[in-house]
């Protein structure tokens, strides 16, 4: 016999739980606890078998009982084209989280977790900087598969407005990256950047200001007779022979040293673009590196923080080379002194390579730098060590030179300076 709803509100609980029967299969689950819960009891067949399945309609009386009725009749008929309620409930909630997995944030979060394998430590920083500043918060929790190319011009509306345009295209591009990777998983059919940044603002590329190599001589001569900090005086030595990158120079540790192969170890985790990467070393650098080790050799890292300064971090800062540099008059403010900073020393290193016929491929090696044609890079997986070695010693050998020679004019100008005043007349 159906149900009433004066019925229904009578029913009270029992010590188990028992079933109030209405029509066609639904009843009410009356709980002990006085919840009442509409189940529609129903047979289908399965891999040729007749089974009994039982599928849950909601609570009452938040679920009423036409509202109960209706959704069994609807799921009846359903049931009647072949299609398992229980089943379709399941293809749903596993749509839903689809839905939600591919909301923005979660899926640029889920594509960083992947890329900061593949980079170094300060590029990690970087994204994550621009994830939490500007993309994650302009996209939010929109499904990835909605946004298209007038939301990324909207995007890039946002960053001109910032008036940061070095950086908007910094942003563009990890953004790219981020759509790149939702294509390669088959949640968008294209990438909605692409071709977009030529909404940006321009902006002219700055350079690193590099010492010319006129004024290398000079620079040494202002080394030899200036002050500063033992270990960062070997540090501004050591980067010009390396032409490291900052941070992982920073960041090397004496285990990282070689004496016996002459090599130089940068890991992954310290290297801009996440690859290990080992430098070889001329007999200069493993004399100045023997000098340091007599200073700092019995601590972890090659240049720790001196007592004046660098905060909790355990080595010297990104700038204490270059307020050396500065101190030297190399800042741009003083006569016959071009500016000069530390990231420069990869581009001195590149002009005197090149200007003596070592190769492009060898001196970007050298660098650390990563090829960006796939193809070519598939192919060409040599670390060109021995070439490299050859450049070092060249290029180490070139900067001896001019350090010798400000060495002998400094020597020079001294004993001239005193022949002055011993031929100068009694006062």
């Amino acid at each position: 016999m159906a149900l009433t709803d004066r019925q229904i509100k009578a029913l009270k609980p029992q010590m188990t739980a028992y079933k109030a029967t209405d029509s066609g299969g639904l009843y009410l689950l009356v709980h002990p606890n006085g919840s009442k819960y509409w189940r529609w009891k129903y047979r289908i067949t399965e891999q040729g078998k007749r089974k009994e399945k039982v599928a849950a309609l909601g609570v009452y009386p938040e679920v009423s009982l036409g509202e109960a009725r209706s959704k069994r009749d609807e799921w009846k008929q359903k049931l009647s084209l072949g299609i398992d309620p229980n089943q379709e409930k399941k293809i749903a909630k596993q749509n839903n989280q689809d839905k939600q997995h591919s909301h923005f944030a979660v899926f640029a979060n889920a594509w960083y977790q992947i890329h900061q394998t593949k980079v170094g430590v300060k590029t990690q920083s970087n994204i994550q900087t621009r994830l939490e500043k500007h993309i994650i918060p302009y996209f939010g929790n929109q499904p990835i598969e909605t946004i298209k190319r007038p939301n990324i011009a909207g995007f890039i509306d946002y960053l001109n407005e910032k008036n940061i345009p070095a950086e908007a295209e910094k942003i563009l591009q990890t953004t790219g990256q981020i759509f790149g990777y939702a294509l390669t998983k088959g949640l968008i059919e294209y990438n909605p950047t692409d071709s977009m940044a030529a909404l940006l603002k321009s902006h002219e590329t700055t350079h690193h200001p590099a010492l010319p190599q006129k004024e290398v001589v000079p620079f040494f001569k202002a080394y030899l007779q200036g002050g500063g900090e033992p270990v960062t005086r070997y540090a501004l030595l050591l980067i010009m022979l390396t032409a490291a990158r900052n941070t992982a120079f920073r960041l090397s540790k004496w285990e990282h040293i070689d004496f016996t192969e002459k090599t130089w170890f940068m890991p992954n985790v310290n290297m801009k673009q996440g690859n290990n990467f080992l430098i070889p070393l001329a007999d200069w650098s493993i004399e100045l590196l023997r000098e340091l080790h007599t200073l700092t050799g019995h601590q972890e890292y090659l240049f720790p923080r001196c007592k004046k300064g660098g905060g909790k971090k355990p080595t010297i800062s990104e700038n204490t080379i270059n307020k050396l540099i500065y101190s030297l008059g190399y800042d741009g403010n003083h006569e016959n002194k071009s500016k000069a900073v530390q990231h420069g020393f990869r581009s001195l290193f590149t002009d005197v390579c090149m200007e003596n016929q070592y190769s492009r491929e060898v001196a970007k090696k050298a660098l650390g730098h990563t090829e960006k044609d796939k193809t070519f890079r598939a192919y060409f997986r040599t670390d060109m060590l021995e070439e490299r070695r050859r450049v070092a010693i060249f290029y180490a050998n070139w900067l001896k030179e001019r350090y010798i020679q400000a060495q002998q004019e400094i020597a020079l100008e001294q004993i001239q300076q005193a022949q002055a005043i011993l031929d100068s007349p009694p006062s």
